[in-house]
């Protein structure tokens, strides 16, 4: 890939969900000869407003690679963005989607953590339970962003459903190379695995070294595919380091997403994700 920019915008978006696995599939596309992941993941140009007000001309310079290389944006802010659907459907009218969706009790309890370990979330996970489930709107909301079928039918009112892949992140972590394989015959790529197919990448855990953390948050926000070495994660974050869900919350939380499952049960049709016993 080379590191100049090309006047074009992407055909392919990761939308989301966070902490399903985006970043381990763009590093795994980065890494497929014909695809061309921006150097800074997660652009958020299509979800937050400060971004998109730089235009797209800004955007398309974003995008690294030859010209006949797939161009890739993957940002899980896209997902649960009550703008970007339009957004996108204004920019890109024939893009592709992958939506990763995870266990939406399993997201919300990790997107909490992910939250915690980097200081941007105080409070008990109860606490912010209590408060999102009772109405009250947080600016990092756990538990919207769980809510898949609301986002999905969103992009549903700008996009034939032939655009959007639904990837079930269960089967994303245990079946690597044939969900790749998958995602490539949706994207229009040749099926070839790359060798970091089935490496797992951010993962969640506690923070090895704080100063380290904010030196990588100073440099393109830790996001740089080609100068952020592919162990770094390991050396950043200690594994585990997260207890277990309290069973009350656990069913609390379980019940609230049950309408929404069955909500998301009649958009996928036959599809059916791993969590829907």
């Amino acid at each position: 890939m080379t590191a100049a920019t090309s006047d074009r915008l992407p055909q392919l978006l990761i939308v989301g969900a966070a902490k399903a696995g985006t970043t381990s599939l763009a590093r795994w596309l980065d890494d497929h000869p014909d695809v061309a992941v921006t150097p800074k993941k997660e652009l958020n140009f299509f979800s937050y407003d400060g971004v998109w007000t730089l235009g797209t001309d800004w955007y398309r310079s974003q995008f690294p690679g030859e010209p006949s290389s797939l161009a890739v944006d993957a940002s899980p802010s896209y997902l649960p963005s009550p703008e970007a659907p339009a957004r996108i459907r204004q920019c890109i009218p024939e893009a592709r989607m992958i939506a990763l969706l995870r266990d939406p009790v399993d997201r919300t309890y990790a997107h909490y953590h992910w939250l915690r370990s980097w200081e941007a979330e105080p409070r008990s996970f109860e606490d912010v339970i209590d408060q999102e489930l009772d109405g009250e709107p947080t600016p990092l909301g756990c538990v919207d962003a769980s809510r898949y079928a609301v986002h999905l039918e969103r992009y549903a009112q700008h996009f034939p459903r032939t655009q959007m892949l639904v990837v079930d992140f269960q089967r994303f972590t245990d079946q690597p190379a044939e969900t790749f394989t998958d995602i490539c015959t949706f994207a229009g790529l040749r099926p070839e695995v790359p060798e970091s197919v089935g490496t797992a990448f951010n993962v969640g855990g506690e923070v090895r070294s704080w100063r380290l953390w904010r030196w990588l948050g100073n440099r393109q926000g830790g996001r740089s595919w080609r100068e952020r070495p592919r162990g770094l994660d390991r050396m950043v974050f200690r594994p585990g380091g997260r207890p277990p869900m309290s069973p009350p919350v656990h069913a609390r939380l379980r019940e609230y997403f049950a309408p929404y499952d069955d909500q998301l049960r009649k958009f996928l049709g036959e599809q059916r994700l791993s969590w829907d016993a």
